[in-house]
């Protein structure tokens, strides 16, 4: 309270100063004044304090409008100027208005004496009132008054002190966080094992929302669950939090609601446990069980891609040694066969990246009948040449609101059991389809109450499971296999990425028959669809200058030549220095840029571009994986990206987007 007493005596010297001035000065001083003056009512009109100055007679000199709003003064009552109707209009509203006259009438009798006080109203509303002699050097010529509206928090502390007697005995000795709400989602209790949890005070977090120190990911839900808790439903979830020092801390959060006797929602109780541990372990076995599926992967990746290459070569060598001898027709046979293979090698590709990569739940709508279309040849390799893959997709759009790594996680993971249920070989089905649920489904189950699901069945010919061990197939690190063969997360795994997506899921299974697993996922209808940007030849073609920094040679040359038959004039660089360098001495209009590169990476390039030119435009490329990309600060949402393999069409569109802005 010191320092903010000082600082505020600080500001009404100042303002005194600077106020007495504005008086004593000629008209060619005030206009010399006029910058400081503005500056100083800003200041005072930008404060949430009302502010009120009078001159030693009690003539107001000075008022901002925080003032008028605070005291709620008609402007009828200030446009008569007349300061005893202000101050009768102003003690009508005060509680105990003879201790606030008493007051003033204190300091006007000595008018060096500072003050602080609280004024109550008879509304409910209560002001901290401050009061400051206004002095010229040594002379006093006034006294400013300072309004501070606390109402909000002397009615929190109201509630506190209510809630305290009723939960005190319960919740101040618990291990657990603990947590108390009230209708508006403000903390109004906080016991001593949830701020310490979050590192903060509980004063810190008296009167402030969750959301404030939740991770953004999941600030989304919290509507959702406000609605849910009004209409008298517990909510049991995982929330991530930042603590004070920003470390993040992993939850379990038990919400209920609570209601006064006149049944209106009143707030929330929630029950916190600390499962940061927990979580770190199992993201990282989780991690392993990836990297151990890898090499699994391997054999069948390597023979795909020698196929690739195969059918490659073979399609250059005969256009090399036909080329005067093979029609149009043919020529353009051999250039599309070459085509494909180049775009199944980038699926592979970016499917290994995917498969290998850890990654944050991040949620977007998604097309699910494409992500699994997208798995064929990665399902394909992981399962083996000896068991069947059978993939049934009734409908080719089937959006859903997901993270699309834990959703092919999901897929990966129950492929691998079945995968590991059949030794001997077998047949692995795939569906997805379209279901409406009837209310037995709803009665039965607790999920999202959509009008359609999506429903994800994977189902094997293995040796099946009996009752007791599929009781336990989804508690986290129970395997049936041999120690060393498997950590035990796998199907714990698809259970936790399920309920995230407020999905259900069912197992049924019969001894030496196999397995069948139902997942049920909300569908969502807010999607648009993505639509080629260019549609023909003539859209492709552009003009102006543009800088390809590139380090790979090949890769150069083939950019460069085909951004010149699109109509645009290139220059090329092979490094960062080197392109930070042409763009200097080159009127460019736009960057194509590799992001790592010799001599200085692409960020770095940036940085120094855009200090030649605060409007430069660039595009980044790469084929490294996002995690590695935020950790050199580039992020697709941040700045203009494309992937590796380049799709030209792809590139030329967003080329001529960007040059266009």
């Amino acid at each position: 309270m010191e320092d903010k007493d000082k600082t505020k005596d600080e500001l009404i010297e100042e303002m005194s100063q600077l106020m007495w001035k504005f008086q004593i000065c000629d008209a060619k001083e005030r206009r010399s004044h006029k910058e400081t003056k503005s500056l100083l009512i800003s200041t005072l009109e930008s404060t949430a304090d009302g502010i009120l100055v009078v001159d030693m007679e009690g003539k107001i000199t000075f008022y901002n409008h925080t003032f008028v709003d605070l005291w709620r003064i008609p402007m009828s009552l200030l446009s008569m100027k007349d300061d005893s109707a202000l101050l009768s209009y102003v003690i009508e509203q005060l509680s105990k208005p003879e201790e606030f006259i008493a007051k003033v009438k204190e300091l006007y009798a000595n008018p060096s004496e500072t003050s602080y006080d609280v004024i109550e109203f008879k509304d409910g509303r209560i002001f901290e009132r401050y009061s400051q002699p206004q002095q010229l050097d040594s002379e006093i010529i006034g006294r400013v008054w300072s309004f501070h509206d606390i109402t909000a928090a002397k009615q929190a502390e109201c509630k506190l002190k209510k809630s305290e007697k009723k939960y005190r005995r319960l919740v101040e000795l618990h291990h657990a966080g603990i947590c108390v709400f009230d209708r508006d989602g403000l903390a109004i209790y906080v016991n001593p094992a949830m701020a310490e949890m979050l590192g903060f005070t509980a004063e810190e977090l008296i009167g402030h929302r969750p959301h404030e120190y939740m991770d953004e990911a999941d600030v989304a839900m919290v509507p959702e669950i406000l609605k849910e808790l009004r209409q008298g439903k517990k909510e049991q979830l995982e929330f991530r939090f930042y603590k004070k020092d920003g470390t993040k801390l992993y939850t379990m959060v038990d919400l209920s609601p609570m209601f006064d006797e006149s049944g209106q929602y009143e707030g929330a109780i929630a029950g916190i446990i600390d499962i940061t541990e927990k979580r770190l372990v199992e993201l990282e076995l989780r991690h392993a069980q990836r990297m151990e599926s890898i090499g699994q992967l391997a054999g069948g990746v390597a023979h795909d891609f020698n196929n690739i290459i195969s059918s490659v070569l073979n399609y250059v060598y005969l256009i090399k040694r036909k080329i005067n001898d093979l029609t149009p027709e043919e020529l353009q046979d051999f250039v599309d066969e070459i085509q494909a293979s180049a775009e199944r090698a980038s699926k592979l590709t970016k499917s290994l990246l995917v498969f290998s990569r850890k990654h944050a739940f991040e949620f977007t709508t998604l097309n699910l009948a494409d992500i699994i279309d997208g798995m064929r040849v990665l399902l394909i390799n992981l399962i083996g040449g000896d068991i069947e893959l059978e993939l049934n997709i009734s409908s080719n759009e089937v959006y859903i609101h997901a993270d699309v790594n834990q959703i092919e996680m999901l897929i990966m993971n129950l492929a691998a059991n079945a995968r590991d249920a059949m030794a001997g070989g077998g047949k692995l089905g795939i569906t997805l389809q379209k279901v409406e649920p009837d209310e037995r489904f709803f009665k039965l189950i607790s999920v999202e109450k959509t009008q359609e699901y999506a429903l994800l069945t994977v189902s094997d010919t293995g040796e099946g499971m009996d009752n007791r061990t599929m009781a336990k197939i989804f508690d986290p690190f129970f395997t049936t296999k041999e120690v060393g063969k498997g950590t035990g997360l796998g199907l714990s795994t698809v259970y936790g990425v399920v309920k995230q997506h407020k999905g259900y899921i069912d197992v049924k299974s019969e001894l030496n028959k196999g397995t069948t697993f139902s997942i049920y996922i909300p569908i969502t209808d807010n999607y648009i669809k993505n639509e080629n940007a260019l549609t023909n030849c003539d859209d492709e073609r552009g003009n102006g200058c543009i800088l390809v920094a590139e380090d790979d040679e090949s890769l150069r040359k083939v950019t460069a030549r085909v951004l010149m038959r699109a109509g645009y004039q290139v220059t090329i660089a092979a490094d960062g220095e080197e392109a930070v360098k042409l763009y200097s001495e080159n009127n460019i209009d736009l960057v194509v840029m590799d992001i790592i590169m010799p001599k200085m990476n692409g960020k770095a390039a940036y940085d120094k571009i855009i200090s030649i030119n605060k409007d430069a435009k660039v595009i980044f490329v790469s084929g490294y994986t996002d995690v590695y990309l935020e950790s050199k600060l580039i992020k697709e949402e941040q700045f203009n990206y494309i992937t590796k393999p380049l799709d030209v069409i792809k590139l030329l569109a967003m080329i001529k987007e960007i040059i266009g802005r």
